[in-house]
């Protein structure tokens, strides 16, 4: 595009005698394309009939000439009908749209004239716009392409000024669909166009090929003039067609519908098109790339720009013979590459291409369609604001209502998005099943809703697009279930509903946009869709089922060879799945995951230019290998830190801070943080760093651009360890993290689950050893990295430090909760208070973890505490996010069904600040430690108030980390091995006596203090366990030079 943009413009700079010189080349390609026929009549006669004398007759407009053939179906023609069958036709009809040929204009001012020209500027029926009062006549004029655009501006002068408008043909999209071999291994060719067009030198060159590739093609020609009527056009070319119904490997076709060629297309393979035609856009190659056909084309005209960087452009030869030649080598590289991985996965992409750049779409969503509404509604008075109109200007209700939506999307792309929403309400009033506005009006409220807010007018917008799934018939115009528009809302609403946990609505609405021929879709929501683990599955069957299809999604997935997303966002969240238990290893499903990341964003996949691998096993213990470890040992081990929370109030830093900062004091080390600036990043963030001025401060962003800028600023300091605190808390951390840029690189415990990276890329997972399973062959296995475990020696393996002091918060600043008694809680919203003071001698079992890690089995354990102690209340977060509120519903729903939970008993605890929810650890008897995710940090705000949590280990760190807090603490009384013995031991504790309730509370405090907090020794654990590592022979290293500016893909 950029090409055929620049030289015209250079053309219009040499002036006169360059714009003569291009006018010979055009009427010298027009002549070439002639065989015969041309020589008694002329190629403008016959393709324009009469010459126009460029001064159009004027008639009444009910009556107008539009320019088109009658009879014709040739791509004019196509133009045109679907403009009338896609477009309003209260818009339409309120201009006189000519197709190229004027023969008659409008003279009523408020129905204009629009020029759509589709032909070549030298064009006798084009002669008339030389003369300014000719030009005058019409509002616009639109070009097809800008190779047109700058043709016309070549041949006639900048004239044309604002008026001249690019807008491109357009096609209805081909369904989805892949090339498969054929079974008889043979490629089909097809040329679909007229035959002066190229004919020729196809039927002159296919002999050639078909002998070259034995007989392995066949080639159908779907080609004549009678498509425009004009038979005896076609006298010129009877050997050409001769010559291909006498060839074994050519079928000659005629002139078909066009239905019939968009067949054929689907089981053609290679679009020959030796074009020697100025073509100003081609439909018939945007058809072709629609349908995942390669095309192979010459550079005349507008065919560089309309094909793009897809299929095979050779230079266009004036000289037949050397035309011949190019085009049958390009077709030998097009047939002999033709099922090459790379080759497959580019026709995937040009099909995304050919339908978004060139589909209709639909009038209120994209597309064409809307284009045209857009640019039509915005000249005419009608619909900008420049004339009132009302019901009576138009024949119907069901036409009043189509004006105020083109009004309404008039002023939505002006940006007034409250005049649009009042002209979409006007037009429901006149017809409250217009699917154009039901379209445009979801998606604005949709838009209007989340940018501000509020969530009611968004659940509107998603409600209105459900019912017109729902009942698309019902619409009006009916609403296509095969339409890009169908497909959009439907994805669009299924993830607005998936986001915020209406899962059974989200299926629904996903499966109705997934099951439609997915129109010019790429392959994001399909990744996206077979990604998503919703949270909180109601039953242990739902629990199975969702992992098994996550499993067999990802399988499918990654059974193609041409996935194309251009979102590399484009994967479903699996953040929840640590929360998922039975049947789950979490290595299977994590390394899953990212393997289809990078199948599907291959360019994510990468090392630094200056990292060396040594595939020889012989290296590990060659004096190569030792000496590049004896040169490391001898200096200062460089360290870089990741993280999206090195922020002072967040809990990363409250887990990790200290450690950081010890590192940074450990002369073994040069430790630099590394901020990836998730929220804006403050002054007081980087001076958190002992060493601010060597932070390095990433961009945010999840483009691949801003992949690359990052992956630079991090390898040009040359790290030999390279840290994440905290992957999947982020989703671009992984954009990151699945890059070689260290020669070892480390994954920890912010989201207490394995990274899934292959090890040759994340090579350690840093844990604790008394947190893994005590079978360290058992705790592996749940680790796509090799387990690096900090040998605490019964210790902290991290330096925590006090939330509290003295019943005083002071996180951030200090906030007391000494004051708070079960009497006096004025937190507590009041319905929920009644509950908790409603009789004497009540127990309190609280659980401060969000009520979406919960697993089913804790549902149970919850149920069943309440049938043992009749006297238990329990006191649970509850979820006010308007993204969780359907949430919340499913969890009272499965406490009840799964758990057998009274509700009656249950109390239900908005968020709570920092001591505020201390005064709740306090004042409850016991506290309830989530099963299987447990608590970390809420755990050891618990100990503070002596509090004593109850716990059931799972399988990895972060469903253990309250039994290692114990093991350090020395107390094992609140360790469950089964789901009967935790009920029994929080029952046992709740129910204890006040003086066994006091000895309880002292003895946790004691022990936390004196055993669990400021482990001054817990970051000297970590340099050692980071040593341990770095001794080890490595097969990554640094080169010697330093780091080139290029770099390599894996």
């Amino acid at each position: 595009e950029v090409r055929a943009r620049a030289e015209p413009a250079r053309a219009r700079a040499r002036g006169d005698a360059t714009r003569r010189s291009w006018r010979a080349r055009v009427a010298l390609a027009l002549v070439g394309a002639c065989v015969g026929a041309c020589a008694t009549r002329s190629v403008d006669a016959i393709w324009f009939g009469k010459k126009s004398s460029g001064a159009a007759e004027r008639v009444r407009a009910d009556a107008l000439d539009d320019g088109t053939t009658p009879g014709a179906r040739g791509g004019t023609e196509l133009m045109s009908a679907a403009l009338e069958a896609r477009v309003p036709r209260a818009l339409v009809k309120r201009f006189h749209v000519v197709k190229s040929r004027v023969r008659a204009l409008s003279a009523d001012a408020r129905r204009p004239n629009v020029l759509w020209l589709h032909d070549l500027p030298n064009d006798p029926a084009s002669e008339h716009l030389r003369e300014e009062k000719n030009r005058e006549k019409f509002a616009k004029f639109m070009f097809v392409s800008e190779w047109q655009k700058s043709a016309y501006e070549s041949y006639f002068g900048d004239v044309f000024g604002e008026k001249a408008v690019v807008m491109r043909n357009a096609i209805e999209p081909f369904e989805r669909q892949r090339k498969e071999p054929p079974e008889d291994g043979v490629l089909r060719l097809i040329y679909h166009t007229t035959p002066h067009r190229g004919l020729d030198i196809l039927m002159y060159v296919f002999p050639r090929l078909y002998d070259a590739h034995e007989g392995m093609l066949h080639l159908d020609v779907y080609s004549s003039f009678s498509i425009y009527g004009w038979h005896e056009r076609d006298h010129p070319y009877a050997p050409l067609f001769q010559a291909c119904e006498q060839h074994p490997g050519c079928t000659y076709h005629g002139a078909v519908s066009n239905d019939d060629v968009r067949d054929a297309l689907r089981s053609a393979h290679i679009f020959a098109y030796p074009s020697t035609w100025m073509e100003t856009s081609c439909i018939a190659a945007i058809e072709a790339l629609s349908a995942g056909v390669h095309v192979v084309t010459s550079s005349l005209g507008a065919l560089v720009e309309t094909v793009g960087t897809f299929g095979t452009i050779y230079e266009f030869k004036q000289d037949r013979s050397e035309h011949a030649d190019a085009f049958e080598q390009a077709m030998h590289g097009a047939i002999e590459s033709y099922w090459e991985v790379t080759s497959v996965r580019l026709r995937r992409v040009q099909q995304v291409y050919a339908s978004q750049i060139f589909g209709w779409g639909s009038p209120g969503l994209r597309g064409r369609a809307d284009d045209w509404v857009v640019l039509l509604g915005g000249i005419h008075e009608d619909f900008n604001g420049g004339r009132d109109v009302g019901r009576d200007d138009f024949d119907s209700d069901g036409d009043y209502s189509d004006a105020l939506f083109v009004a309404g999307r008039v002023r939505e792309s002006r940006g007034d998005q409250k005049g649009a929403n009042e002209k979409y309400l006007q037009s429901l009033e006149f017809n409250p099943l217009n699917s154009y506005t039901m379209v445009a009006m979801s998606t604005l409220e949709i838009m209007v809703g989340e940018s501000n807010g509020d969530h009611s007018t968004a659940l509107r917008g998603i409600e209105r697009m459900e019912s017109a799934i729902d009942d698309p018939d019902g619409l009006s115009p009916p609403l296509k279930p095969n339409s890009a528009a169908y497909f959009g809302i439907a994805m669009r609403s299924g993830y607005w509903r998936e986001t915020r946990n209406w899962a059974a609505r989200a299926r629904i609405n996903f499966e109705k946009g997934l099951n439609t021929s997915q129109h010019g879709e790429d392959d994001c929501w399909e990744l996206y869709y077979a990604t998503i683990v919703p949270h909180f599955p109601l039953t242990p069957e739902e629990e199975r089922r969702r992992i098994q299809k996550y499993n067999a999604g990802i399988d499918e997935m990654l059974r193609k060879d041409d996935l194309f997303c251009r979102n590399q966002a484009g994967l479903g969240n699996v953040f929840s799945i640590a929360y998922y238990f039975d049947g789950v290893d979490y290595k299977d499903e994590y390394s899953r995951w990212v393997q289809l990341k990078l199948k599907a964003f291959p360019d994510l996949l990468y090392k630094a230019n200056a990292l060396v691998y040594e595939n020889d096993d012989n290296y590990l213990s060659s004096a190569q290998s030792t000496a590049v470890q004896k040169a490391l040992m001898r200096r200062k081990i460089k360290i870089g830190v990741v993280s999206s929370f090195f922020t002072s109030e967040s809990s990363i830093w409250g887990n990790f801070g200290e450690i950081v900062l010890g590192l940074q004091r450990d002369t073994r080390f040069e430790v630099d943080m590394v901020h990836y600036p998730r929220d804006p990043i403050k002054e007081e963030d980087i001076n958190l760093s002992l060493r601010p001025e060597r932070s390095i401060v990433l961009i945010k962003g999840g483009d691949l651009e801003t992949v690359k800028a990052n992956r630079e600023a991090i390898e040009e300091r040359r790290f030999d360890v390279l840290i994440y605190l905290d992957l999947f808390m982020t989703g671009e951390m992984h954009d990151l993290a699945v890059a070689k840029l260290a020669p070892v690189q480390m994954v920890t415990h912010g989201h207490p689950v394995t990274s899934g990276i292959p090890a040759w890329i994340m090579d350690y997972f840093i844990s604790w050893d008394l947190a893994e399973l005590p079978d360290q062959k058992k705790a592996q296995s749940f680790y796509t990295e090799e387990l690096l475990l900090v040998k605490s020696k019964k210790a902290a393996w991290e330096y925590y430090k006090p939330r509290t002091e003295g019943e005083v918060s002071i996180i951030v600043g200090e906030a007391p909760f000494y004051q708070f008694t079960r009497e006096n809680i004025d937190f507590i919203p009041a319905e929920e208070m009644e509950k908790l003071s409603s009789r004497d001698g009540l127990t309190w079992y609280f659980c401060p973890q969000a009520v979406f890690k919960y697993h089913i089995t804790f549902d149970q354990i919850l149920g069943k505490i309440q049938r043992e102690d009749p006297n238990a209340i329990i006191i649970l977060m509850k979820l006010v996010d308007n993204a969780l509120e359907a949430l919340h519903e499913k969890v009272v729903e499965r406490l009840i069904k799964q758990g057998g939970v009274d509700l009656d008993r249950v109390v239900f605890i908005p968020r709570m600040k920092h001591y505020q929810l201390m005064a709740m650890y306090k004042l409850s008897d016991v506290v309830l430690d989530s099963v299987y995710f447990g608590g970390d940090t809420t755990t050891r705000e618990a100990f503070e108030v002596g509090s004593p949590v109850i716990t059931l280990p799972g399988k990895t760190i972060g469903q253990r980390w309250t039994q290692a807090y114990y093991r350090v603490m020395g107390i094992k009384d609140f360790i469950a091995r089964t789901v009967d013995e935790y009920v029994r031991i929080a029952v046992k504790a709740a129910n204890a006596t006040d003086k066994q309730k006091s000895n309880t509370r002292a003895r946790i405090k004691k022990a936390l203090h004196k055993k669990l907090f400021k482990n001054a020794d817990a970051p000297r654990l970590w340099g050692d366990a980071i040593m341990s590592a770095l001794q080890k022979p490595k097969r990554w290293h640094w080169i010697e030079a330093e780091p080139l500016k290029q770099h390599d893909e894996l």
